[in-house]
């Protein structure tokens, strides 16, 4: 990260500079404390028109970053859908870093149909590559759509399945799909089965302080709340402010407000 903040580029290779800006974006989106200073920079990129891959994958980071900072939904979506022509998956860059981004920005918006769309596709291309992390990350975001959708038995199964492809994973992110299923189990009054599935984690009472795990925090009061443990819960919303600041209210996807 401290090589990419120092990296000198000319002014004048606009494509470069987007380039850069993606690899510091992608570099910094676990760190909690470094990701919203590059992300400010970027938002004062002149406009971009998705006319080349690393623009597409710039302008998906572009929407999450509206998104988080409180824009509108028309404003979210239209980044979104800038970052996402039918011909942008295909590139050999477009991992997770894209596909997740436009994604969770479509389904803040409630675009669930576009969403669910770009995530069986990054899930057709994750088996045929053989990637691994593309694939855990798809099945995690496509068990989140059925959720949302209310489609529980689909949501579990989905969430299994990530969970269960991300066992040779050592990283912590392959911890992501424990969220959704958790949620789904409590949504089916199955608080036994989710308090497993916290267990099953190892993570215990300290969750890493990484942007992709703080989710959990959410789905681990939910379930303190249903166990009768409301203070426990009060607990993991005052760690979620923490962590996220004032982004935590203002988002309009806000994990706060969907807790309280």
């Amino acid at each position: 990260v401290k090589l990419l903040d120092d990296l000198d580029r000319p002014d004048t290779d606009r494509e470069l500079t987007v380039r850069i800006l993606n690899a510091r974006l992608f570099a910094t989106f676990s760190d909690i404390d470094r990701y919203p200073a590059v992300a400010v920079e970027a938002e004062g990129l002149p406009a971009l028109t998705g006319a080349t891959p690393a623009e597409c994958q710039l302008l998906a980071h572009l929407a999450r970053i509206r998104l988080g900072a409180g824009g509108t939904a028309a404003e979210v979506v239209e980044l979104a859908e800038r970052a996402a022509p039918p011909a942008a998956l295909e590139d050999a860059d477009a991992g997770p870093g894209w596909f997740v981004a436009v994604i969770i920005a479509l389904t803040a918006a409630d675009r669930y149909d576009p969403a669910e769309h770009l995530a069986e596709r990054a899930i057709d291309r994750a088996k045929a590559s053989g990637a691994l992390s593309h694939y855990v990350w798809a099945t995690t975001h496509r068990a989140r759509i059925a959720w949302l959708r209310g489609k529980l038995d689909e949501a579990e199964g989905l969430a299994r399945s990530a969970l269960e492809a991300g066992e040779s994973v050592r990283e912590w992110w392959r911890l992501s799909p424990v969220m959704v299923l958790i949620e789904t189990l409590l949504d089916q009054g199955r608080v036994e089965d989710a308090a497993s599935a916290w267990t099953a984690t190892g993570l215990g009472e300290t969750v890493p302080r990484q942007r992709p795990l703080t989710p959990l925090l959410q789905a681990r009061a939910r379930l303190r709340l249903e166990q009768g443990d409301p203070q426990a819960a009060l607990g993991d919303l005052s760690e979620i402010t923490e962590r996220l600041g004032s982004l935590a209210s203002e988002n309009f996807n806000g994990l706060v407000p969907r807790l309280r």
